[in-house]
C-alpha cells in the first residue's frame, strides 16, 4: 500500500504511515462466513525471549539497524504522535454554563433545561439538543466552535414555565492538537497511546442564561406542550415525569388564569362603585348650587304668612312629596324626602351654610323606611324651645330616629335620619 499523504509504501494493514506518521483510513473488513477463530494465546516468555534474539541478531547485520532507527522508530513516533492528536480532538469535555433562574431547581423535581447546539467540531457539523441541570451541568461536547440558545421553557416542580430568551452565546473548547512527535508525553507506538479521560470546563464566564418566570395567565397549550415535548425527551428524565409536570403547569395556568378574572371583577366593581359616588356627589354638588341661588318662589299664603318654597324637582314618596323648604315668621323648617344620599348631604350643607352647623346631616348610607324605599332626612329648625320638642315629637311618631336638640339663639333644632 501505498501513503497517500508522503507516496512511502508501508504494509496494507497499517493504521498509520510509518514514514510521515499520517493516519491510514481502512476499508471496512467483509462479514466472515464462518465463526471467526479463537483468540491466540499470548506467547511465552521463551517465545518472546527467542524473538527479541532473532531481531538482535537481524539488526546485527547492518543495514536493518539503519532502517530501524532511521525509519521505522521514527515513523512510529509520528504515528503516536498523530493518534494522540486525535484523541485530543475528539475528548469528551463536560462544560459548565452559569443559569440564573428563580424558581427552577432540577434537584426537586424541575425538568432539565434544553440547550440548541450548533457549531463545527473535529467530526464536522454539530446540530444537536442538550439538557442542563439547575447548577449548569449536564454539556458535553468534543473540542469545536459552537453556539448554545435555549430551545424551550423547562418546567418547575410546580408547575411554573418560564420566558425563553432569543440571545446566542458562543463557546470555543480547545484541544491542544498540534502534538511534536519528540515530545515525551508521545508513547514509542501508536498502540501505547491510550485514551484521554474526559475533562472539564468552566464556561460560566462566557455562557449565561437568566431565565424569568412567564405571566402563566398568557401561557399557551402550544408552550405547554412545548416544553413536555423537550422534557420527555431528555435522556435523563424519569418515566412519565414529562406528562406530570405538563398537568401541573396546566392546572397553574388554569389557576392564574381564574385568579385573574376574579380580580378584574372585582376591580371593575370597585370603579363602579368609584363611579357612581362620584356621581352622586356631582348630584350633591348640583344640588347645592341650586340651594344656593336665587332660584326661590316667594309669595303669600292664603292666611297672608310669608312662605317660600324651594324650588327642587318634587318627588313623590309615601311619606309626601319632597324636598321641601319651608319659611315662615322668621325661622325656618325644612322637610327633606330623599331618594338618595346626595341629597340628603346637600340639604345638610344648606342648612350648615344657612348656620345652623354641620352636624346635623353630615351622615353615611342613610337607610330607608317607606314602602318604596326612598331614604328620609329631616332637619327642623324651630324658634322655640316648644316647637323643637313638638319636632322631636313628630320625628318619634313617625318612626325617625334622631341626633340631637341644638339651640342656635332663640332657635332650636333637631336633626334626624332614618
Amino acid at each position: 500500500m501505498i501513503c497517500p499523504s508522503c507516496g512511502h509504501e508501508i504494509d496494507d494493514d497499517a493504521a498509520f504511515c510509518t514514514e510521515c506518521g499520517a493516519r491510514i483510513d481502512q476499508p471496512a473488513a467483509p462479514e466472515p462466513d464462518e465463526p471467526a477463530p479463537a483468540k491466540k494465546r499470548p506467547l511465552s516468555v521463551a517465545q518472546k525471549a527467542a524473538i527479541a534474539g532473532l531481531v538482535v541478531a537481524l539488526l546485527a547485520g547492518g543495514g536493518g539497524a539503519g532502517y530501524y532507527f532511521g525509519a521505522y522508530v521514527p515513523g512510529q513516533r509520528r504515528a503516536a504522535a498523530q493518534k494522540l492528536a486525535d484523541e485530543r480532538a475528539h475528548v469528551n469535555v463536560r462544560v459548565k454554563i452559569a443559569v440564573s433562574v428563580d424558581g427552577w431547581d432540577t434537584a426537586t423535581g424541575a425538568s432539565r433545561l434544553p440547550v440548541h447546539v450548533t457549531g463545527t467540531s473535529a467530526d464536522g457539523d454539530v446540530d444537536e439538543v442538550q439538557y442542563v441541570a439547575s447548577d449548569g451541568t449536564g454539556i458535553v461536547l468534543i473540542p469545536g466552535t459552537y453556539d448554545i440558545v435555549v430551545a424551550a421553557s423547562p418546567i418547575a416542580a410546580d408547575g411554573s414555565l418560564f420566558d425563553v430568551p432569543s440571545q446566542r452565546a458562543s463557546l470555543t473548547v480547545g484541544a491542544d492538537t498540534d502534538v511534536d512527535p519528540d515530545s515525551p508525553d508521545v508513547p514509542a507506538t501508536p498502540d501505547e497511546v491510550a485514551p484521554l479521560p474526559d475533562t472539564d470546563y468552566d464556561s460560566t464566564g462566557d455562557v449565561a442564561v437568566t431565565l424569568t418566570p412567564a405571566d402563566m395567565t398568557t401561557v399557551t397549550d402550544d408552550q405547554i406542550a412545548e416544553a413536555k415535548r423537550y422534557a420527555s425527551q431528555d435522556p435523563q428524565a424519569a418515566a412519565g415525569s414529562a406528562d406530570q409536570l405538563a398537568s401541573s403547569a396546566t392546572a397553574k395556568r388554569d389557576d392564574a388564569v381564574a385568579q385573574k378574572k376574579t380580580a378584574e371583577e372585582e376591580a371593575a366593581r370597585k370603579k363602579a362603585a368609584e363611579e357612581a359616588a362620584a356621581k352622586k356627589q356631582q348630584a350633591m354638588g348640583d344640588l347645592v348650587s341650586r340651594a344656593l341661588s336665587t332660584n326661590y318662589d316667594d309669595g303669600t299664603r292664603s292666611d297672608g304668612i310669608d312662605s317660600t318654597s324651594f324650588k327642587f324637582d318634587r318627588k313623590q314618596t309615601s311619606n309626601g312629596a319632597g324636598p321641601f323648604l319651608d319659611h315662615r315668621d322668621g325661622f325656618w323648617t325644612v322637610k327633606i324626602y330623599s331618594g338618595d344620599e346626595a341629597t340628603s348631604r346637600a340639604v345638610a350643607l344648606y342648612a350648615f351654610k344657612q348656620g345652623v352647623g354641620s352636624s346635623l346631616l353630615h351622615k353615611e348610607n342613610w337607610p330607608s323606611i317607606d314602602a318604596d324605599g326612598q331614604g328620609i332626612a329631616v332637619v327642623g329648625i324651630y324658634g322655640s324651645k316648644d316647637e323643637a320638642a313638638a319636632g322631636t315629637k313628630e320625628l318619634e311618631a313617625a318612626g325617625i330616629p334622631y341626633d340631637k336638640v341644638i339651640f342656635t339663639g332663640p332657635r332650636s333644632g333637631t336633626s334626624g335620619r332614618v
